[in-house]
């Protein structure tokens, strides 16, 4: 029996690992449990050094530039019954990416909760934002210019 559970795991890491979105799960304790594969991706660490940490600190969310308190996270609103599929901002080192998460809560016989989150990146909304920022970029760059900008090129 145990031979067949781990190969049941192993086919359950093999199918987490083959979808699109980060996966991540935690228990009450709201530390990390498990992973997979684009999840370590996301948070550009190994799964070393996310199993046994808090997922606040591995995963830091903002919302309107704010960073998210505790309490506000997907995992403890989730513990409370209280969360709705939401987006968020996540900056890892000079990336910023806008992020949907959904999840569940899942009890236990044992009444034990774990957590799991699925992550999607919003590319639409991240290329939006890119052009929205280069417009402003070349728009305050012609504003402020000390010499005449002209174009070379002129259409019909």
């Amino acid at each position: 029996m145990k031979e067949d559970s781990r190969d049941l795991v192993n086919k359950l890491e093999t199918v987490l690992d083959t979808i699109a979105e980060a996966v991540v799960w935690t228990g009450e304790d709201l530390i990390v449990q498990s992973c997979n594969s684009r999840f370590q991706e996301l948070v550009a660490k190994s799964q070393q050094n996310i199993l046994g940490a808090n997922l606040a600190d591995i995963l830091p969310l903002f919302k309107n530039n704010q960073r998210l308190s505790l309490d506000s996270y997907p995992h403890v609103k989730l513990l409370r019954d209280s969360y709705e599929i939401n987006e968020y901002e996540f900056y890892q080192g000079n990336r910023s990416l806008t992020i949907e998460i959904s999840g569940r809560c899942v009890e236990s016989s044992q009444k034990q909760k774990t957590v799991v989150l699925a992550i999607r990146q919003n590319k639409s909304r991240q290329t939006n934002t890119a052009l929205r920022l280069g417009e402003l970029k070349y728009t305050k760059l012609f504003e402020n210019s000390q010499v005449g900008i002209a174009r070379t090129r002129i259409e019909d």
